[in-house]
């Protein structure tokens, strides 16, 4: 099961750059408490960028770490006001930050969230929706 909650969806942000969106992601979580320290999982974030493309689905990215500070597997999100380019020079207006405290959840929740994310229509879902309660139950 997908966790998340309203207050860790964000509609509409100004970003420039992938690290921002994944660093202001990561801040989130740990400001409502689901990491405890956002260093580490911050590093295993950034270390799977480098080792291959995140992105899920044309302007879908889904980057995702695992660390001992992650206290509950979950997901934030952000829908960038403008997209930005992403590995690869592809072009992403939806973040999904995926955070577990191990390797394996953090796979299966990447997974899962991946096969939501692709079925028809949930793209123009996600350019629709008007509030992060929208957004939240199209993950569930």
């Amino acid at each position: 099961m997908i966790y998340s909650n309203e207050q860790l969806i964000q509609l509409d942000i100004q970003a420039e750059m992938r690290e921002e969106i994944i660093d202001n992601l990561a801040e989130l979580m740990e400001e409502k408490g689901m990491i405890s320290r956002n260093e580490n999982f911050l590093y295993q974030v950034f270390e799977k960028e480098q080792h291959g493309t995140t992105v899920v689905a044309p302007s879908i990215a889904i980057p995702f770490g695992a660390s001992a500070e992650v206290k509950k597997p979950t997901v934030a999100m952000a829908r960038l006001s403008r997209p930005i380019y992403w590995d690869q020079g592809q072009p992403v207006s939806y973040v999904f930050l995926v955070a577990a405290p191990n390797q394996e959840e953090a796979k299966t929740l990447t997974e899962e969230l991946k096969a939501k994310l692709t079925q028809p229509g949930v793209r123009q879902k996600l350019d629709d929706a008007q509030s992060p309660k929208q957004v939240l139950s199209l993950l569930h």
